[in-house]
């Protein structure tokens, strides 16, 4: 409706008009591509949060390295960053990769079932860090 069109004051000094157009509803077939529509945008979104892209953008990168013990073994255990809530785990030869790690300086920790071991690393945003082959070594324990 233009403004041409458009009702006055005056058309409303008794009520409401009983000629008001009905409201519009969504047809089935409309209902059905606007959910395939915000289907696509999420799922666009999860592709993109998932991203080097993204990465760069919040700030965050990945750490890769190989973890060895006192005897020159691949060790196999948990990875943290420390103060975050990212992880992950050495394969069976000792490699590991963390995604989503905040850029700047973070502690790196290996651990086994008892004790753990700090490495200071710098991840940079978008990057990925090799920390080439870090030892662990086992203390002796009680």
């Amino acid at each position: 409706m233009n403004f041409e069109q458009s009702p006055s004051l005056k058309d409303f000094q008794n009520g409401l008009r009983e000629d008001l157009p009905s409201k519009k509803r969504l047809t089935p077939q409309q209902v059905i591509i606007l959910l395939l529509l915000v289907t696509v945008i999420a799922l666009a979104a999860l592709v993109w949060a998932r991203s080097d892209s993204a990465q760069l953008v919040r700030g965050a990168g990945s750490v890769k390295g190989y973890v060895v013990d006192d005897r020159g073994q691949p060790f196999q255990g948990e990875i943290y960053i420390l103060g975050t809530e990212v992880t992950g785990i050495t394969d069976t030869n000792g490699f590991f990769q963390v995604d989503g790690v905040p850029a700047g300086k973070q502690y790196l920790i290996v651990a086994d079932q008892r004790i753990g071991h700090e490495f200071q690393i710098a991840v940079l945003p978008g990057e990925i860090l090799d920390v080439g082959t870090l030892q662990f070594v086992s203390t002796a324990t009680p």
